[in-house]
């Protein structure tokens, strides 16, 4: 670990408790913007609170395992993102079903027409965004239904980030089932040594 690494206060804490020969194994894991890395140590030091591990293979498991926990979190946030940005595709299908009914055409073009000032339905304008959400759901278009559409429309790297999620959970399972049978069998040489 770098020595300016050593010098941030969010490893301070987590520091003090790992064995200094296995320090070098805890270095800062790439953040994506948004993530808070004080909350990624802070997981740490809860993990090795709850495992108090105690060789190696121990404290191996227990980074990787934080690890496999903050990339589900980040796959998760990356699948609801990717609703989010489809929600304009999944407006434009609803839109068409709009242009049935003789009153909503106006409000259909509403909705999409950027020379009134953008998209109204994702305006920062709370009053104009509730108009159009309004509007939209007397023709039974909520909120619910814009997002499974765009779940839809995205469903694709919506199953790759599920089966990701997926994998990582598997795979802190089996650490944990080992970390339960390490420390099962820690007890047992213990108590045998104190006999």
């Amino acid at each position: 670990m770098e020595k300016d690494e050593l010098d941030k206060p969010e490893f301070n804490n987590v520091l003090d408790g790992i064995p200094d020969h296995l320090k070098g194994l805890f270095s800062e894991p790439p953040f994506l913007e948004g993530e808070d890395p004080e909350h990624h140590w802070s997981l740490l030091a809860a993990f090795i609170d709850a495992r108090k591990p105690k060789d190696v293979t121990e404290w191996i498991a227990v980074y990787d395992e934080v690890n496999m926990f903050w990339e589900e979190r980040r796959f998760g946030r990356a699948s609801v993102g990717s609703i989010r940005g489809e929600m304009l595709n999944a407006l434009n299908y609803f839109l068409p079903l709009l242009k049935e009914e003789p009153d909503s055409l106006a409000a259909a073009a509403e909705v999409l027409d950027p020379s009134n000032g953008g998209l109204k339905y994702f305006s920062k304008n709370a009053k104009e965004r509730q108009a159009i959400r309004t509007h939209l759901a007397q023709f039974g278009i909520t909120p619910a239904e814009i997002h499974a559409k765009a779940a839809q429309l995205n469903s694709e790297p919506l199953q790759m980030f599920e089966r990701m999620i997926a994998t990582r959970a598997d795979r802190r399972r089996v650490l944990r089932k080992e970390a339960k049978r390490n420390s099962k069998r820690r007890n047992n040489n213990d108590d045998v040594s104190k006999n």
